[in-house]
């Protein structure tokens, strides 16, 4: 018989066949490849090792370390020295925030690498008793404070670019859904995030210092100091849980640690009115959010004064208030905003820190220079000294060794327009 053609449901069934027995043949390849992996076998590709390590990672390295610490925190029996540690530092920002930004980092820096060394070395056994996890994170700590204290300049960059990611990582939920619909949208956002971080830390550090450290100061002083009074007496106007960092965050209100995010916004706006002369208008921007918690508390007190109800048993609205905290709430937040306006007003208005100024890596501040030369009238000029002669007193001026004599030389500062001016008034001593 004649060769008839295949129907097409016959064309699509054997299509699936071959497809269901070459997938079944890759799973078995894959499977073999891995048990080599598995025993020692050097003849895995590249890509199937990558496949291996994404198998294994479960959760960011980041996350997992960033939650250790704050489990920590939340659970530590040390509860009072934690916040006496953030009195400390709260102190120190509050009084002067530029002075000891370099301190801060490093500390910090030194600090959370020794962490996570301690936090390798307990689950790898990598020291075999105390002493030795304490010398290894003694060597570590000397290491990295070294390294941050030669490059300070260069670990802005790395600090500036942190910051920007972990707030827009913080502000990416409108990133991730359009994402869904354009790939690279969250990617795009998160870059752009760490490049506007480390141009706003190294362009205006000085005037962001001088902006945020009283802000971020007053909140660790509030904070550290509600939670310390809090195991000796009890007010209702103290919180009640006697954790630091759980006491902190009520202060942050409903939105929590995502509030950090809206308090950066209000430190950029008021570093840019800074910088325009505006002083009392940045620090109402800067305290601005925090007002309005203390706000929020308020009408939440007033409305759901009896069992966080209001009047007519409905509950309180979660928007205005920490359920059961808007009395620490309403006092830290009130605290936290007049300390700020008098640390900034120290800092911001009585000094006048980060006016008009652009940092640099030498100073920190960056004054642009206007060439001076000869026509300007300001240039200053030497006279002609002969070593070899001996001058008399009377040929010198009062408190100066120089002669009275004609200036022969102007002398102009070391730029190009000056250079250029000195030699034409060279020339024109010479004809």
């Amino acid at each position: 018989m004649p060769h008839m053609p295949e129907s097409t449901s016959d064309m699509r069934r054997k299509a699936k066949d071959l497809e269901a027995t070459t997938t079944s043949a890759n799973r078995a390849n894959v499977a073999t490849e891995a048990s080599g992996l598995d025993n020692g076998s050097g003849l895995g590709f590249p890509c199937q090792d990558v496949y291996q390590f994404h198998s294994q990672v479960r959760k960011s390295p980041v996350l997992t370390y960033a939650s250790h610490v704050s489990t920590w925190l939340a659970k530590s029996p040390h509860q009072a020295g934690i916040a006496v540690g953030a009195i400390i530092v709260g102190l120190l920002c509050a009084w002067d925030g530029p002075r000891v930004w370099q301190v801060l980092v490093i500390t910090a820096s030194s600090l959370g690498a020794a962490w996570l060394v301690h936090f390798e070395a307990v689950h790898k056994n990598m020291a075999p008793n105390l002493f030795a996890e304490l010398l290894l994170m003694l060597a570590t700590t000397s290491t990295v404070a070294m390294a941050m204290h030669i490059g300070f300049e260069g670990s802005q960059v790395l600090v500036g670019s942190f910051v920007g990611f972990v707030a827009a990582a913080y502000c990416s939920d409108w990133a991730r859904t359009v994402d869904a619909n354009i790939p690279g949208i969250a990617l795009l956002w998160y870059c752009s995030g760490a490049i506007l971080g480390t141009w706003v830390l190294l362009a205006c550090r000085r005037a962001l210092l001088s902006t945020v450290a009283p802000l971020f100061g007053s909140y660790l002083v509030v904070s550290g100091l509600g939670s310390l009074l809090s195991h000796v007496v009890s007010l209702p106007g103290l919180p009640q849980q006697g954790v630091w960092s759980l006491d902190a965050v009520v202060l942050l209100g409903p939105a929590g640690t995502q509030a950090l995010v809206w308090h950066g916004v209000c430190a950029l706006l008021a570093v840019s009115s800074h910088r325009a002369g505006r002083p009392i208008l940045a620090l109402a921007l800067l305290v601005s959010y925090a007002a309005f918690v203390a706000l929020g508390a308020l009408l939440a007190g007033i409305q759901c004064h009896a069992k966080g109800k209001r009047a007519d048993g409905t509950p309180c609205p979660a928007f205005l208030a920490v359920p059961g905290q808007w009395r620490w709430q309403l006092a830290g937040c009130t605290a936290w905003v007049i300390l700020t306006v008098v640390s900034g007003w120290k800092q911001l208005v009585a000094r006048g820190e980060g006016q008009g100024n652009f940092d640099s890596r030498a100073r920190g501040i960056y004054m642009p220079v206007r060439e001076v030369s000869t026509e300007d009238g300001l240039a200053k000029k030497a006279v002609e000294v002969d070593p070899l002669r001996t001058r008399l007193p009377s040929e010198c001026q009062a408190g100066s060794l120089l002669p009275e004599e004609k200036s022969l030389t102007p002398l102009t500062p070391l730029t190009l327009s000056g250079f250029v001016h000195s030699i034409h008034s060279r020339r024109g001593g010479i004809a």
